[in-house]
């Protein structure tokens, strides 16, 4: 009797063993370790309303009026805006401005100055008509000027959700800004209080007016992460080509398999539209490139046209066929052994404009596909 206690004490401590081995190896995804989608949570995206891709604005007449750009950030509050304090858009770094059925809206992608590359997904909230805002906040901004003529009867209003919204330094000399990442907080300035907000309007007032454009601008402070402390004031102002506003429309497109995809807003805390496909091993391939997929649901969605991914002695070499009636203005890939991009400074996973693809690679692999599209 007392052999057999043992051995049943001995197969009892063998199987909480096993468990705890096994709890131990199954990392959550906030470590971005993933080991298979079945241990993932599902997290509901929001519904998507429209996407713009966003466009550098210039300033109305004067000395700098030729000045294209995004987003300012000098180091003082009073400093002029000049070249080398603006950050504007290129061939490779481009916003996407995402707004949600929940009355929150998302800004992400890169913007550029010289060689210092910005990495942005700022969070807004509390979407607001004109009326309700001015009752709680403070009066929009309402002059006109020369070379704009505001829409006041649609402008909205959101606030920089500061819990969720980042801006990262990432790449080349970015002066006084170093390379960090840094909270995001909406700033208001007593002088000038009908700037408070995000303000997303058709036209904005001080900014160029060579297209009728909707149009957001947003003053906010960078903040220390850990202090909370406010470091320097940023502005941002761009013209929004949206998909619903107008035929000119530009989409976001990812590639698709239903037999290797995963959605990317399943895994809990990432909100990000699109797929990972894999594991996939050496071999050539070709996926459809899908636009307009709401939580990750393809019925409603839009073939843009396909990738076709080429694996082969440990490289990866992707090649996007655009359907001929869009122009491709922007295309991003990840290739990698981690089911999720992930970033060396920040162990965070990476949005489209940071995506590279591994050197070097063997075995299975995951890919991620994005392009922005535009109708020609």
């Amino acid at each position: 009797m007392k052999n057999l206690c043992l051995v049943v004490l001995f197969i009892i401590l063998l199987l909480a063993s096993c468990e705890a081995e096994r709890l131990n190896n199954s990392q959550s995804i906030d470590t971005f370790e993933v080991i298979s989608t079945s241990q993932l949570s599902i997290a509901k995206s929001p519904i998507i309303i429209d996407e713009c891709l966003a466009s550098d604005v210039k300033l109305c007449p004067g000395t700098f009026a030729n000045l294209a750009y995004n987003l300012w950030w000098p180091e003082n509050i009073n400093d002029s805006i000049i070249p080398n304090n603006i950050f504007s858009s290129s061939d490779r770094n481009t916003l996407l401005f995402t707004e949600y059925h929940d009355g929150s809206a998302r800004l992400m992608g890169t913007t550029k100055m010289g060689s210092c590359i910005l990495s942005l997904e700022i969070w807004f909230k509390d979407q607001m008509e004109s009326g309700e805002w001015s009752g709680k906040y403070a009066d929009p901004l309402t002059e006109r000027s020369d070379c704009k003529d505001i829409r006041f009867d649609i402008q909205r209003f959101y606030l920089i959700d500061e819990q969720k919204s980042t801006i990262r330094t990432i790449e080349g000399d970015c002066g006084f800004r170093g390379l960090n990442t840094y909270g995001i907080v909406q700033r208001k300035e007593a002088s000038s209080p009908s700037h408070y907000g995000s303000q997303l309007n058709f036209n904005n007032p001080e900014t160029d007016s060579i297209f009728v454009k909707k149009s957001l601008s947003s003053r906010a402070w960078v903040m220390n992460q850990s202090t909370g402390e406010l470091l320097w004031p940023i502005n941002l102002d761009f013209h929004l080509e949206c998909a619903v506003q107008s035929n000119d429309s530009c989409q976001t497109a990812y590639s698709f398999d239903e037999n290797i995809a995963s959605c990317l807003s399943s895994f809990e805390g990432l909100d990000q539209l699109g797929w990972v496909l894999g594991p996939l091993n050496e071999g050539d391939y070709s996926f459809d490139m899908f636009a307009n997929t709401a939580n990750c649901d393809i019925t409603d969605g839009e073939s843009l046209g396909t990738v076709a991914v080429s694996y082969e002695s440990g490289e990866v070499l992707v090649t996007y066929n655009i359907n001929k009636e869009y122009e491709l203005m922007e295309s991003n890939t990840y290739a990698g052994k981690n089911m999720l991009p992930l970033s060396k400074s920040t162990n965070t996973v990476q949005i489209p404009g940071e995506y590279s693809i591994t050197k070097d690679l063997h075995g299975e692999i995951y890919i991620i596909t994005h392009a922005v599209v535009c109708l020609q």
